[in-house]
């Protein structure tokens, strides 16, 4: 049986509501609706699977797009009702939504920002990824942006945001007040620097178990805009303020470039050393993924994180192919035993064919160490992804998925095997 609270009629709500108004403002509208079928060769990814399970949904979904002088807007919300059939696992109605918008109540002198997140996060992301292992997330952010000119090469930002945000199942909700000082000066049409000053103050919702803290950030940067390449590098230090304890001060960098190498081609890199925490995080979400196949990782209190990342992408005849790869370590003081290390491959292709169809394929290894686990955990993962999407007519689409991972690790619980395949009739307003 599908269950319903009043969260869940709240979205219905809003996806039908979008689907009727069409929204008469709107630059862009689209609706899907679709049936799911899925199965799950091991759906609770155990090393020794005797379960196979399937389920049917039914999903909804709209976006519209909206970018005027005045308003620069886009809204996504999503509903799926899944039912699964042998009730291996409890049935779900998962809900999605994003809002991003830009309200330009004097342009290029006042703005107000509201970004909103809503999805879904693992509640241990030490644990394999299944339905069972998720929960509702929020991440919601509002403000004024106020841009003081002095000339045409001179500009000061001031920034005043409020930041709330929301876990379902781990008891670190908290809301913030950030202010922000930005001082940018165009040296040219290729070259601009900038200094940016930064003040965050973080208050949980249970400050009995969670630090109350305040961070501060100070940043100086540099960008460059050529003709086929564009850089950016930003050095500073943060400064970590938990009451009741000791301050933590961390020099922080960024590096990203971009290079067409080619009409075709693009190669990029980044390197950082940057501070960050769960809640931060959940605004680099994608809240439009099929329920219970792309779960995402939270861990709760501040990290560290070094990365690397490497990337290649190129445009062919009938498609175009990715190559990244990746080193990233995301360090915890608190929460030490989360502390990870990992490094992974990625290798995509997509296929344009004809009659409206398409194929999309990649291959992505991961190996990961959880140093300070006691024995060291040591996982190596393999994920295969094969989509076809055809075209049967204007406005209705078959997708067949499949995904195989197979994880091996030093530690014999948290081996698995597990393929799953999806089948999705929809049909959308493109």
């Amino acid at each position: 049986m599908f269950f319903f609270n009043l969260k869940n009629l709240l979205m219905l709500i809003m996806v039908f509501s979008g689907c009727c108004l069409r929204s008469v403002f709107a630059t862009d509208f689209n609706y899907i609706g679709a049936i799911r079928y899925a199965t799950y060769k091991n759906i609770h990814q155990e090393p020794d699977p005797v379960d196979t399970e399937s389920s049917e949904s039914i999903y909804m979904e709209f976006s519209v797009v909206e970018d005027t002088s005045i308003l620069n807007a886009s809204f996504f919300a999503s509903v799926e009702a899944i039912n699964y059939v042998n009730d291996y696992m409890n049935d779900q109605v998962v809900n999605n939504l994003s809002i991003d918008s830009l309200w330009r109540i004097r342009p290029e002198h006042l703005e107000w920002q509201l970004l909103d997140v809503y999805t879904q996060a693992a509640i241990d992301s030490d644990l394999p990824g299944t339905p069972d292992n998720q929960q509702d997330v929020n991440a919601f952010i509002t403000g004024p942006e106020y841009y003081l000119r002095f000339d045409s090469s001179n500009t000061l930002n001031i920034d005043l945001k409020y930041m709330d945000f929301y876990f379902e199942d781990i008891d670190i909700d908290n809301s913030r007040s950030l202010a922000a000082l930005n001082y940018i000066h165009i040296i040219n049409s290729a070259i601009t620097i900038n200094t940016e000053y930064t003040y965050q103050n973080t208050i949980f919702d249970n400050d009995r178990i969670n630090t109350n803290y305040g961070q501060q950030e100070l940043i100086a940067g540099l960008a460059y805009d050529g003709r086929s390449t564009t850089t950016q590098f930003e050095i500073g230090a943060a400064y970590i303020l938990p009451d009741n304890s000791a301050k933590t001060t961390e020099t922080i960098y960024s590096l990203t470039t971009e290079r067409q190498v080619t009409v075709s081609s693009i190669l990029s890199i980044e390197i950082s050393h940057q501070v960050s925490d769960v809640g931060l995080s959940l605004f680099d979400m994608a809240p439009n993924q099929p329920a219970a196949m792309n779960i995402l990782d939270v861990n709760s209190g501040i990290y560290f994180q070094d990365m690397y990342v490497f990337g290649y992408s190129k445009q062919v005849r009938n498609g175009d192919y990715l190559v990244n790869i990746a080193y990233v370590e995301n360090n915890y003081p608190v929460v030490t035993l989360s502390n990870v290390v990992e490094m992974s491959a990625l290798f995509g292709r997509n296929w344009d064919l004809p009659r409206g169809a398409s194929l999309a394929l990649s291959l992505t290894y991961t190996d990961m160490e959880y140093e300070n686990m006691n024995p060291i955990r040591l996982d190596d993962i393999a994920l295969f992804r094969a989509e076809y999407s055809y075209n049967a007519r204007r406005n209705i689409d078959l997708n067949i998925e499949v995904i195989t991972e197979k994880q091996t690790s030093n530690i014999e619980q948290y081996n698995f095997e597990d393929v799953r395949m999806l089948f999705s009739l929809e049909y959308s307003t493109r």
